[in-house]
């Protein structure tokens, strides 16, 4: 488990931080479909919500899709 301090979910707002200290999990493993892990009780006070039946997560009203796992590996960062 690691601890993240201001966090900001880039794809809902480049700008909002997370003014919260968040607990999370890291998964190194290769098969793994998950690069972090961030549990409900910690998105649940942000008002995160995720959608299994529409493949979406919403936050602030702004709704973003479910992204694979390679999303990020040719992205610029």
């Amino acid at each position: 488990m690691v601890v993240l301090k201001d966090i900001s979910f880039p794809e809902f707002s480049p700008t909002q931080r997370v003014d919260k200290v968040l607990q999370a999990y890291i998964d190194n493993q290769t098969n793994s479909p998950y690069d972090v892990i961030i549990g409900l009780e910690e998105l649940k006070p942000f008002g995160i919500d995720i959608s299994c039946s529409t493949e979406t997560l919403t936050w602030n009203n702004t709704t973003i899709p479910w992204k694979p796992k390679s999303y990020l590996d040719n992205a610029s960062i």
